[in-house]
């Protein structure tokens, strides 16, 4: 072998001899170099593996950890390390810690980094830093339940670039959810690294409202709503601690999802944009769809101390141009409804109470709600024109100025609810002179079917005052005065009375609860004129439905005063002031349901009734119409079915006791003998003095009645030495007291349930 040759190949021997010595001594050396390195920053390294690569070295499955901050973890699949440039590729990153304690370890990490240049990376090196699909989960970081993520997020030059953009933010909360889409962030190097600006393609959130409005009962309502406030302003000084005075958030579209109690409202897609500026943060959300620029949300949300302020102006714009989907909150037809603001809202540095001051105006609206019609109230027109302040907890609100419109028909309010560990209201109320067909016409055909098409002439106005505190009740006031001279002068032909002087039909209910159409009328079976029974009925009937009938106009101020005293008293809905009158327009014209739309209609044809009928007629129509039991209407059926007698020929008991079960018709009281129970007949024989004291009835005809005991099936009751008010105590027959758990429907007390 010649010496060339012998060199050549002692040069490749040697060049394969170092390679593989590079190979065996440089990812040692590597590994070295980069956790010495890491060691000055506080940080721990881990690489797995180390390659050559074009220029440079690529480290692989690298793990990152920091002694100073044990919540979060980092783990990069690669790391290419160049010259002058430092690639970080598919990072993971995982933080788990809420925001503050998280922001105390980082905190203490960068007070333990020393203030050379030497130790700060943006200074010391300038080879240009990359991020290239990070991932970020962070769990806990409002509390137990809320997670953030991050995908797809890429940085060109950590620290010298001015931009990052993310895939993809994720936000899960117990009270709701965020997500936005193509997020944009850039900031400024001077004076220092300071966020200057923010873009997000699209932002979508999901918003629970958990918190009921009501009385606060304990201090722990007053807490979460200041802390409502004070996470508001820890929210903002520590996400915008790294932005510059004047630094601005743009979101090109944001959704937002609010839901609470099964209802939601969707609001969006809108233009968002947030600015910093010394003090706080200014937010501007405008509508993006098209012909919905009219209106603007401005808001100023403070870094540290200060009220949470939003103005919303603008409009007529539609619900629809909002963002508002058909059926949020109940809303129909929101294409065609029109809303107009001038608004303004300020939560106080307390984070308990809130102010607010404006008028907003929503034309063409339509409702659905089971409460408010059976079926969509189409065609509202609505005002509210209010200033006052509330608390959060739900448990105060003040009308200092309010004012809300139907229409042409002006409600005033002003006063003060409240509602935390006692209750207290102090009310004044009215409306103002307006004519009587204007009321009529506020009520739009969906809302009030029936009375739709009514015409009325004169006026009417109202003014009250009502003030009740749970610990005075001797202080309670309740006083109002309705003046009206409301004539009818036309009605449509379903309302008329005059067809009920000749068989018509009407709604009952068949044993099922379920709505079926009856004939009655003068002429039909079980109907009974004026002349067929006897005063007892009606004497029973005053006694235990309304004892001022011959004397009111349809509706009894002093039974509407007790009510809402007692109502007051209890918290609910405990007790009605409803009228025979009353009564009677529900059973002719309208069903059971328990809606707005029925007492309206309720209160209406009311007023026409006593216009255009007497007292005589109106007890007439009522004891024929009115439900005695199940399947059982009118007076003359009654008496058939429970005594076997015609109407004339009931006694003062049988009177009673068929009075008594009007409240609940379906419940009846005879034990297994056919018996009224020993309560319930004492109950009558209380009514039947009740009747003699307001002389409806003699005081022959009460001691007749006192001697008798009411027997179901038989048209005689049983006859008894007469049992006075002193005398004796409840009697214990044993066969008034049926056994437990009986499948006919018997209950403790001795009562059957149909």
């Amino acid at each position: 072998m010649s010496l060339r040759r012998r060199l050549l190949l002692l040069s490749f021997l040697l060049a394969v001899a170092a390679t593989f010595a590079a190979a065996l001594l440089l990812p040692p050396f590597i590994r070295h170099q980069a956790q010495r390195r890491a060691q000055q920053y506080h940080l721990t390294l881990q690489i797995q593996s180390v390659r050559p690569a074009w220029l440079g070295l690529r480290l692989g499955q690298v793990d990152i950890a920091c002694p100073d901050i044990p919540s979060l973890t980092l783990h990069a699949e690669a790391i290419e390390v160049r010259r002058s440039s430092i690639a970080v590729i598919n990072a993971s990153a995982t933080v788990q810690t809420d925001l503050r304690s998280f922001a105390e370890q980082v905190h203490t990490w960068r007070s333990r980094l020393p203030s050379s240049s030497e130790s700060n990376p943006a200074k010391k090196s300038s080879a240009l830093v990359a991020i290239d699909n990070l991932a970020l989960s962070w769990q806990g970081f409002d509390g137990e339940g809320s997670n953030c993520s991050l995908t797809g997020l890429n940085i060109r030059d950590l620290f010298g670039g001015q931009s990052v953009d993310v895939g993809l933010v994720q936000i899960e909360h117990p009270q709701g959810s965020l997500k936005a889409e193509a997020v944009a962030l850039a900031w400024i190097r001077e004076p220092s690294a300071a966020i200057r600006s923010l873009g997000i393609g699209r932002a979508y959130a999901d918003v629970s409202v958990d918190h009921e409005l009501q009385g606060a009962s304990s201090k722990s309502a007053a807490v979460s709503a200041s802390d409502f406030r004070d996470r508001l302003a820890r929210w903002a000084s520590t996400v915008w601690a790294p932005m510059a005075v004047g630094a601005t958030v743009r979101v090109e579209a944001l959704e937002v999802l609010v839901r609470h109690g099964g209802q939601q409202l969707h609001v969006g897609p809108g233009r968002l944009s947030v600015q910093q500026d010394k003090t706080a943060l200014l937010l501007d959300l405008t509508p993006r769809s098209e012909g919905a620029a009219g209106i603007t949300f401005r808001g100023s949300l403070p870094l540290s101390v200060g009220p949470v302020v939003l103005d919303v102006v603008g409009g007529p714009i539609p619900l629809g141009a909002l963002g508002v989907k058909e059926g949020n909150l109940g809303l129909v037809d929101v294409a065609s409804t029109t809303l107009s603001s001038n608004a303004h809202l300020k939560l106080h540095e307390d984070g308990k109470t809130l102010s607010f001051d404006g008028k907003v105006v929503a034309k063409n609206v339509g409702l659905e709600h089971a409460r408010l019609a059976p079926a969509p109230v189409r065609g509202l027109e609505l005002a509210a024109k209010l200033r006052g302040v509330a608390s959060l907890d739900g448990s105060m609100l003040r009308f200092d100025e309010g004012q809300i419109d139907i229409g042409a028909v002006q409600f005033s309010l002003r006063g003060s609810l409240d509602r935390g560990e006692t209750s207290a209201v102090d009310i004044h109320f009215g409306i103002p002179l307006v004519a009587c067909q204007s009321v009529l016409e506020a009520l739009p055909p969906s809302l009030a079917p029936v009375v739709h098409g009514m015409i009325a002439a004169g006026t009417l106005s109202l003014s009250g005052y009502l003030r009740w505190d749970e610990t005075d009740p001797k202080k309670y006031r309740f006083e109002y005065k309705a003046d009206h001279d409301c004539r009818f002068t036309s009605v449509p032909e379903q309302v008329d009375v005059r067809r009920f002087r000749s068989v018509f039909k009407r709604k009952a209910y068949d044993l099922q609860g379920k709505p079926i159409e009856v004939e009655t009328g003068p002429g039909t079976a079980g109907w009974v004129s004026r002349e067929g029974f006897n005063h007892f009925i009606e004497a029973a009937v005053m006694t235990c439905e309304d004892g001022r009938f011959r004397r009111h106009r349809g509706f009894d101020h002093e039974a509407i005063e007790n009510s809402v005293r007692e109502n007051l008293r209890a918290k609910k809905m405990l007790r009605g002031a409803s009228t025979i009158s009353m009564q009677l327009a529900k059973n002719l014209y309208l069903g059971r349901e328990k809606t707005v739309s029925r007492k309206l209609q309720e209160l209406i044809l009311t007023m026409y009734l006593e216009q255009t009928l007497t007292k005589d007629q109106i007890m007439e129509l009522y004891l024929n119409v009115i439900e005695f039991g199940p399947m059982t209407y009118g007076i003359g059926n009654a008496a058939s079915k429970y005594f076997h007698k015609h109407a004339a020929s009931l006694t003062l008991g049988q009177s009673m006791y068929l009075a008594s079960v009007l409240p609940s018709p379906l419940r009846q009281h005879f034990a297994k003998d056919g018996k009224v129970t020993d309560g319930w007949m004492r109950y009558l024989y209380k009514l039947m003095r009740i009747a003699a004291k307001m002389r409806w009835i003699t005081e022959l005809e009460l001691e007749d009645g006192l001697g008798e005991w009411v027997v179901y099936g038989t048209p005689d009751p049983i006859r008894m030495t007469p049992m006075h008010e002193d005398e004796g105590e409840p009697l214990d027959d044993p066969s008034l007291n049926p056994p437990k758990d009986d499948p006919f429907g018997w209950q403790p007390d001795g009562s059957l349930v149909y």
